[in-house]
């Protein structure tokens, strides 16, 4: 008689759902407090400019992932990450919990971005082709004039301004052209749109964080005008971390192979941009849309132009859609 072994059941682990209901008690327990701190105290922990802000991070999230319930994890992970606000400061003698519960927004915004562009690396490489490579050439043209950069004596400055222009020079040769869009020509113009991109974006935040606080205005206009610029803020904030990371990769790390590294990037920059050339007719509409805006723009001073660049950005894509589907019934 054979008697057969009792196979071994495997050990189900340590279950981490008790654990992560303690949490959760903890941090709802805590949350409530927060609550009431706030209520009862007399700063403004939450400001206009803090919501538009976060408006703009949620509308670009949703419409990059379509899917709410994926955006809401990320929310709980940022607010758990941002619960280091409130760790004593190196030089603190006297804990204040409204000193950090102040700065428990910033920190919530930083972690979710952060969060965000780890998780969705590939959809927030933007897709770019001849045309986004045109509208980024056409407004680093306008920035530069609007700026007044034009009218500098710093040759360093001098330099790299004409070495922009030879760049967007280039960008308009492809945009109304036949060329073929070779590796080399894809990798030179992604790696111009992500410095445009990027000098664009730590503008836009300088500029905007330099207007007075929204809760002081007392016109309804001049608190539009402001909550635009946060809000358009937002929206372009999840794509500069990435573009950040995708110039900064260009430089070689301390321990890293800078050999391998940079292939890998230049593998990036050629895949994200499309080798199919954009209709020449497509390039004139770009180029009379963002143009006469542009014009307009810097003759009537509508909106800042670290504001009207991310606005005539945004709005072109849609201009194409619209253009397109009229088209099709005539």
């Amino acid at each position: 008689m054979v008697l057969r072994k009792k196979k071994k059941r495997k050990s189900a682990g340590i279950s981490l759902m008790p654990h992560f209901i303690f949490i959760s008690i903890l941090l709802f327990l805590f949350t409530l407090y927060l609550g009431f701190r706030i209520i009862k105290s007399d700063m403004h922990f939450v400001s206009i400019s803090i919501i538009a802000l976060f408006a703009g991070i949620v509308f670009e999230s949703i419409r990059i992932l379509e899917v709410p319930k994926l955006i809401f994890f990320k929310f709980i992970i940022a607010y758990l990450l941002s619960m280091f606000c409130f760790i004593p400061f190196k030089n603190e003698d006297f804990y204040n919990l409204d000193n950090h519960l102040a700065i428990l927004p910033y920190y919530f915004l930083f972690f979710y971005c952060l969060i965000f562009m780890i998780t969705n690396e590939e959809k927030l490489t933007l897709k770019l082709t001849e045309g986004m490579s045109l509208i980024l050439s056409i407004s680093f043209i306008y920035w530069i004039i609007d700026y007044g950069f034009l009218n500098f004596d710093n040759w360093f400055l001098f330099l790299l301004i004409i070495t922009g222009f030879c760049f967007s020079f280039y960008s308009f040769i492809n945009a109304f052209t036949t060329i073929t869009l070779t590796r080399t020509v894809r990798l030179i113009l992604s790696f111009w749109c992500s410095i445009i991109l990027l000098a664009f974006a730590i503008d836009n935040v300088l500029r905007v964080f330099k207007n007075d606080e929204i809760e002081n205005m007392n016109n309804f206009s001049s608190i539009f005008y402001v909550s635009i610029q946060y809000f358009l803020l937002g929206v372009s904030s999840l794509y500069t971390i990435r573009n950040f990371y995708l110039v900064i990769n260009f430089l070689p790390s301390k321990n890293g192979n800078y050999k391998k590294d940079l292939a890998e990037n230049k593998k990036i920059h050629i895949n994200r941009f499309s080798p199919e050339q954009v209709l020449i007719k497509d390039s004139f509409i770009c180029l009379i849309y963002s143009g006469t805006l542009y014009v307009l723009n810097f003759n009537y001073n509508f909106l800042p132009r670290h504001t009207f660049i991310w606005l005539v950005i945004i709005t072109l894509p849609l201009i194409y859609r619209l253009y397109y589907k009229i088209n099709k019934y005539f």
